[in-house]
């Protein structure tokens, strides 16, 4: 309840302000027609019978725009935001006022029905406002960008792709009154979130926002505002993966990046338009998953309006098998085996397929394999079977990852005796896995001169005092050996 009091407040407080900027706080401001597709008209006090609108045309309060069939329509506002009508759309712009110095904006728009799609700016000073009123609500966006549908004296629907847009249920008498000082009798609100979506129905009544899938309700009037969305400051953009190769039959996702200045970067995958240079090679389909045809080779384009990154897709032959190499290898802890993969083609070519194959190892806590064949070991002992696969075939390889002794460790480092005492060493061993391990017992121990120690041959790394001097220690295993160092001096004459 606190949560719904302090965001009807927040609107009432807004709406009051509105009252304040209409009576002459701020001057008005103007909307600009920056893409225009097909007929629209607009009705100003001016041409109260209406007349067709032009690119660079100015929408100002009062003025009332009505998009015919197959035409839509970009609004650029005064601080950078859009507002967007498609077809059959029909909006009346009641208040736009804009502080060019401080940059705050003020609007609001009725739209009696159809289909607007608002970005609103998300540099807006904190003061601005946009509110898009309906028939059946009253949606407040400020550093968003949603769409919001509208049917004629039924419900409103509002679907939110960035940030957080307030969503009021109003009786259509308050909707359409300007310049209210309080808010709508039957006030019901609600946040609406990123990939949410809620309908106000005619009848006052509860708000139920819902999640959703923008791929899955993705369709023209969605992708041309995505785009037109993404176009704006855009620099470059990526396809991922680069020449690539698949065969006949399979298929391959790519990724489209868009890059944008202050290295900045978004995925524009599920929304940029796709295309094959060759269809009958390869196709692919809205989202970017092409589809091998013939044997040939396609570029393969995403592109944002007049922006476009492409790729090589190259579809082969038949494959008939696959070869890994090297077909086995033993390495230890921690160690990287890098495998290729080699195709052999229905037409007996052999191609490096390494980066067009799909890689798996049978136990990634043994070994774990990345798309490239590049192979690390973990730490866990044991034998993984490495595959590598493309269609329906695939090769195989086997790795042994074995625990292997580092280097050894002889504690104490130095010891000192009398002739006749006993000195007792142990010996550590350091393992590729980063474990220790006693060693002490399996060993092999040496002394660098027996005349000054022995080792004792009834316990493992004792030693025995013989004259003064020094010698050193040696414990040895595998090969690996570490060592300290014993001094035996005489007993001082009393």
């Amino acid at each position: 309840m606190k949560h719904i009091f302090s965001l009807v407040l927040a609107l009432v407080i807004v709406l009051l302000v509105v009252n304040v900027v209409s009576e002459g706080v701020m001057p008005d401001g103007v909307a600009v027609a920056t893409q225009l597709q097909g007929t629209v008209n607009i009705f100003t006090s001016e041409s109260p019978e209406g007349r067709l609108i032009r690119n660079n045309d100015s929408i100002a309060k009062n003025d009332r725009v009505e998009v015919q069939g197959n035409s839509m329509l970009e609004l650029r506002l005064p601080d950078g935001g859009y507002l967007r009508l498609s077809e059959n759309a029909s909006l009346t712009m009641r208040m736009l006022r804009f502080e060019k110095r401080t940059g705050t904006l003020y609007l609001q728009a009725f739209l009696e029905n159809g289909r607007l799609w608002a970005k609103i700016n998300k540099r807006a000073v904190p003061e601005s406002w946009v509110e898009v009123i309906t028939n059946t609500a009253l949606v407040a966006s400020k550093d968003s960008v949603c769409g919001v549908d509208a049917v004629e004296d039924a419900s409103t629907s509002v679907s939110v792709y960035e940030g957080v847009v307030p969503a009021v249920s109003a009786a259509r008498e308050a909707a359409r009154t300007v310049g209210r000082t309080s808010a709508p009798a039957q006030v019901q609100p609600v946040s609406v979130q990123t990939f949410q979506q809620v309908s106000v129905p005619a009848q006052a009544g509860a708000l139920q926002p819902r999640d959703f899938d923008p791929k899955a309700v993705i369709n023209d009037w969605i992708r041309w505002n995505l785009q037109r969305d993404a176009r704006e400051g855009l620099v470059s953009i990526t396809v991922a993966p680069a020449s690539s190769t698949i065969t006949r039959g399979a298929s391959l996702q790519f990724a489209a990046v868009a890059h944008y200045p202050e290295n900045t970067e978004k995925d524009i995958t599920w929304f940029a338009t796709w295309s094959s240079s060759a269809v009958n090679v390869a196709k692919i389909d809205p989202f970017g998953t092409a589809a091998g045809s013939e044997i040939g080779a396609a570029n393969i384009s995403a592109a944002i309006e007049d922006m476009h990154g492409s790729t090589v897709l190259n579809v082969s032959r038949d494959i008939v098998s696959i070869k890994v190499t090297p077909a086995s290898r033993s390495i230890m802890n921690g160690a990287v085996q890098q495998f290729t993969a080699m195709g052999t083609f229905s037409d007996k070519t052999v191609k490096d397929i390494t980066s067009s194959a799909v890689w798996r190892s049978s136990n990634t806590n043994i070994a774990f394999v990345d798309a490239t064949g590049r192979t690390v070991a973990g730490n866990v002992a044991g034998t993984a079977v490495i595959s590598a696969s493309l269609g329906t075939k695939s090769g195989r390889a086997t790795l042994k990852v074995r625990r292997e002794l580092i280097s050894i460790t002889v504690m104490p480092e130095s010891a000192m005796i009398i002739p006749g005492d006993k000195q007792e060493f142990g010996a550590v061993g350091s393992y590729s896995d980063k474990t220790t391990q006693n060693l002490t017992e399996i060993v092999q121990w040496e002394t660098s001169d027996i005349r000054i120690a022995v080792m004792d041959q009834v316990q493992a790394g004792r030693v025995l005092g013989q004259k003064a001097g020094s010698a050193t220690i040696t414990a040895t295993f595998k090969k690996i050996s570490g060592s300290g160092t014993i001094t035996v001096e005489m007993i001082p004459p009393p």
